[in-house]
């Protein structure tokens, strides 16, 4: 199992969350956050932001 797990994903279904991808080789992390922003989605935020740096990327790049 690869970290992106520990996220709270987006769920197409539910219309809100976060989508992750890395570029292994240049060790850069994307978040793509999607749906309403409210509480849940702001924590979720948050979250993935903190676990994706603590990995110490090259680049993080923030969707919004």
């Amino acid at each position: 199992m690869q970290s992106p797990y520990l996220l709270d994903r987006h769920d197409p279904v539910q219309g809100d969350g976060i989508d992750v991808s890395l570029d292994v080789e240049t060790s850069v992390i994307t978040l793509a956050v999607h749906g309403t922003w409210g509480h849940r989605l702001q924590n979720a935020a948050h979250a993935a932001i903190h676990k994706s740096l603590t990995g110490h990327p090259a680049a993080l790049i923030l969707d919004l």
